[in-house]
C-alpha cells in the first residue's frame, strides 16, 4: 500500500469497514473491438468524465451536498456555513483548477493547475448478465471481460510521475451511505474549525481555517466521482480515475491522449501502458459466443502479442439460448 501512496494513488472510502484486500479481482466488460484495441496496444484507456455514459458523472454530489448542508443548518448543532462556498467550488466546470507547489524550482514557489478526471471502469461481478447486456449486437452477446487484480492494475501506473494523481475503490450507490459520508466530513470539519477558533490568534485562526477547509474541498473534489445514482448499482462498479493536469507532457511513454467516436461525438481519453506478463489473469467471452472458435482466436491473437500464456480463457455460464 505504501508504494501506492508515494506515487499519488489514494484509495477511496477504505475505513476498517471496507477495509481494501489489493489482490483482490476486478473484471472489465468491453467489445470485441474494446478487448483488441487492448490488446494490439497493450494499454488501457481512461475516458474524461465529461463524457461517460451516466450523464450525471461528476455533477451527482451536488444535490447530496446541498441536502445535507439544508439539513445541518436545521439541526442548528454545528456552523456550516463554510458548505455555502464549498457548493459554489464544486459547481464549477469540468477542470478543476488547484494551487501546487513548484518542485522543479529551486526556491518555493507556488503555480495554479488545471487538471481533468479521466475514468477506467471495472466491476466487482465475475460474470454478470447485466454487465453482458451493454454488449448485445444484432440479437446475440459478443462481449468480453478481463480479470485483472486490483494490485497488478495499480503497479501499470507507477512511472506515471508525481504530478498525476490516481484514486480508486467501490463506488457507492446508496443514497443514505453517500449523505452519511458528506455529513461526517462536513461536521468533522467544523468542529475543527471550532477548535482552533479557541486556541489560536486571529491571523493563525485564518490561515488554519483556510487549510481545513482546503483539505475539506480536496476529499469531496478528488473523490466525487465514486457517488453514482442508485439505477447503476447492478454494475457494482470498482474505477480507477486518474486526475491529469492539463499541462502535463503527454508526450511521455507511459501516458498518452486520444479521441474515439460514440454516438458521431469525438470523446476524449488518456492511454495507460499495461504488463502483458502479469496485468490479465483471465478473459471470458460472453454468452452464445462460438466458444471453441472464440477461445482458439483468442489464443493466436494473444500469443501474436506476447502475452502471458498461462491467461485463463473461459466463457460465460449465464445459461442464456437466444
Amino acid at each position: 500500500m505504501e508504494k501506492y501512496e508515494e506515487m499519488n494513488a489514494k484509495c477511496f472510502n477504505n475505513n476498517k469497514e471496507n477495509k481494501l484486500d489489493l489482490r483482490k479481482s476486478v473484471y472489465h466488460y468491453t467489445s470485441p473491438e474494446g478487448l483488441l484495441g487492448i490488446i494490439n496496444s497493450k494499454s488501457i484507456r481512461f475516458t474524461d468524465c465529461q463524457f461517460m455514459n451516466d450523464r450525471s458523472e461528476y455533477t451527482h454530489i451536488i444535490d447530496l451536498l446541498d441536502k445535507v448542508y439544508n439539513n445541518l443548518k436545521q439541526e442548528k448543532k454545528y456552523d456550516v456555513d463554510f458548505v455555502d462556498r464549498l457548493l459554489n467550488l464544486l459547481k464549477k466546470d469540468y477542470e478543476y483548477e488547484e494551487v501546487k507547489v513548484d518542485e522543479i524550482s529551486d526556491k518555493l514557489k507556488f503555480k495554479l493547475t488545471q487538471n481533468r478526471y479521466y475514468i477506467f471502469c471495472t466491476s466487482l461481478a465475475k460474470d454478470s448478465l447485466n454487465m453482458w447486456n451493454y454488449y448485445v449486437k444484432n440479437g446475440s452477446f459478443q462481449g468480453y471481460r478481463m480479470e485483472m487484480t486490483i494490485e497488478n492494475l495499480l503497479d501499470c501506473f507507477l512511472s506515471l510521475g508525481k504530478d498525476v494523481e490516481i484514486f480508486y475503490g467501490k463506488i457507492i450507490y446508496n443514497n443514505n451511505s453517500k449523505e452519511k459520508l458528506i455529513k461526517k466530513s462536513i461536521i468533522d470539519t467544523a468542529l475543527k474549525i471550532q477548535n482552533i477558533s479557541d486556541s489560536f490568534d486571529y491571523q493563525d485562526n485564518d490561515l488554519a481555517q483556510q487549510d481545513i477547509f482546503g483539505d475539506l474541498l480536496y476529499y469531496l473534489q478528488n473523490f466525487r466521482l465514486f457517488f453514482k445514482d442508485n439505477a447503476f448499482k447492478n454494475e457494482k462498479e470498482f474505477r480507477f480515475i486518474i486526475k491529469l493536469p492539463l499541462n502535463h507532457d503527454l508526450g511521455k511513454k507511459q501516458i498518452r491522449n486520444g479521441f474515439s467516436i460514440k454516438e458521431g461525438i469525438f470523446c476524449p481519453y488518456c492511454e495507460v501502458d499495461i504488463n502483458p506478463e502479469n496485468t490479465i489473469d483471465s478473459i471470458m467471452t460472453a454468452p452464445m459466443l462460438d466458444r471453441p472458435l472464440s477461445k482458439l482466436a483468442l489464443k493466436r491473437l494473444l500469443k501474436e502479442n506476447n502475452y502471458n500464456e498461462n491467461i485463463t480463457l473461459t466463457q460465460s455460464n449465464i445459461p442464456i439460448r437466444y
